[in-house]
């Protein structure tokens, strides 16, 4: 994977990832867990926003907290509950639009 990030930049509370335009993955998919594992684990980051050829997703750490209702960021931690966890906030992102 790590040979698809192009770039990683913080500025200020927000995160930015560059991936290669030819991502072999589901974008909306790497962007909703990329920003819940980033915004649990860095407090000081309000938001992510991954980039991937024309397509820009940003999610806020007040949206991600929205996407994983009602077991939250913590049920994220535990690795047994990632997937379910990953899932409905992938699921709920998507029909947010």
């Amino acid at each position: 994977m790590t040979k698809l990030i192009e770039s990683v930049a913080i500025e200020g509370t927000a995160l930015t990832v560059a991936l290669s335009p030819a991502v072999p993955v589901d974008v909306p998919t790497l962007a909703v867990a990329t920003a819940i594992r980033a915004l649990d684990r860095y407090p000081v980051l309000d938001r992510v926003t991954l980039l991937s050829g024309s397509t820009e997703i940003t999610l806020g750490r007040g949206e991600v907290e929205e996407l994983v209702q009602p077991d939250g960021v913590a049920a994220a931690r535990e690795p047994d509950r990632w997937r379910e966890v990953l899932a409905r906030a992938v699921e709920r992102f998507r029909v947010r639009g």
